[in-house]
């Protein structure tokens, strides 16, 4: 299964809708697309849903602050609408088992993005399934995730941060470009996916591609969700599991020698907002690695029993310890 997400930023015209038909015919994409800002009404909504060989939609359409989102699937999965807004599409999707899906789209005004950050957290409370949130949030997490113009303030990023984990999402990581989004120097990662841990274990192979940019300023998002809920063996599932684990260990180093690196220089206020973001970043990173070894001790338990669960937590604590950062220099915490 592929969905796809993508700020389109307008499908009215016959090159905007080519576009689309090519990243479709590029990526194979076979079940659903997520669109932000089409600018379509239903009618010529429904005329795109046959164009691209489709079955389904919901739609919230264009008004005057923002410019229509779209849901579109084939017949062949079972979903039914929770929810739609001008910041989201909120759906549960059964296949196997019973799963969560929200496109969104965040608030590009500054002075309203909270209204963002609240649709999320009501979102949160009405339920509990596995849940994959994914589009252009209109915000980045840290400083590194943008290049050039003004930088953002730490209080705008901590907002976005802490919806995030007032809500148990976490971000799913990437491959392509760093940058999702792009107009003249200014590069950002507006765009992403992020998911809490239920959904994680449900695919613990799934994995999100930034696609190439074709006629908007975002990138197209494309994750991939092979079709075995669930499963846990397999020797190309772990292999997969080294590899990634291999690479956040050189992450890691490499983010541990920046800091000591900022800690033996002079300080300075970009130095102590340097080292806070790489805390952050090593944070997740430990996060993330915590939640891998939850997926092999899942895996374990489901082929040998609970006996390596104690095994498990023993390590996980022991290499949390290990990687564990006291404070900045100078005392700050």
């Amino acid at each position: 299964m592929k969905i796809l997400a993508w700020n389109c930023q307008g499908l009215a015209s016959a090159r905007a809708v080519r576009a689309l038909l090519e990243i479709q015919r590029r990526e194979k994409l076979d079940v659903f697309f997520f669109l932000s800002e089409t600018h379509l009404d239903k009618d010529k909504a429904e005329k795109l849903k046959r164009r691209l060989g489709y079955d389904h939609l919901i739609i919230h359409e264009s008004d005057s602050r923002s410019g229509s989102l779209l849901l579109i699937w084939k017949k062949e999965v079972s979903v039914q609408c929770q929810g739609v807004s001008r910041y989201y599409v909120d759906v549960t999707i059964k296949v196997e088992e019973e799963w969560r899906l929200t496109g969104i789209y965040g608030e590009p005004r500054w002075e309203h993005k909270h209204l963002t950050w609240e649709a999320m957290r009501s979102l949160h409370s009405g339920s509990d399934l596995p849940w994959l949130m994914l589009g252009d949030f209109n915000e980045i997490s840290f400083h590194h995730e943008k290049e050039g113009g003004r930088a953002r303030s730490q209080d705008q990023l901590q907002a976005f941060q802490n919806s995030l984990m007032d809500c148990g999402l976490a971000d799913i990581g990437f491959i392509g470009d760093n940058f999702t989004w792009q107009r003249g120097r200014i590069r950002e990662r507006l765009d992403c996916g992020v998911a809490n841990t239920q959904w994680n274990l449900l695919f613990p192979s799934a994995q999100l591609k930034n696609g190439e940019m074709v006629k908007s300023d975002h990138r197209p998002l494309v994750v991939e969700i092979d079709g075995t809920q669930g499963q846990y063996s397999g020797g190309e599932r772990t292999r997969r599991f080294q590899a990634r684990w291999l690479k956040e260990e050189t992450r890691m180093k490499k983010l541990k020698r920046e800091l000591e690196h900022l800690r033996h220089g002079p300080m300075s206020e970009e130095s102590t907002a340097a080292q806070k973001e790489i805390l952050l970043r090593i944070e997740l990173l430990l996060e993330q690695e915590e939640l891998e070894w939850v997926q092999r001790a899942r895996a374990n338990w489901l082929k040998h029993g609970d006996r390596n669960t104690k095994f498990f937590h023993q390590f996980a604590s022991a290499r949390r310890r290990k990687n564990m950062i006291k404070g900045l220099k100078g005392g700050m915490i």
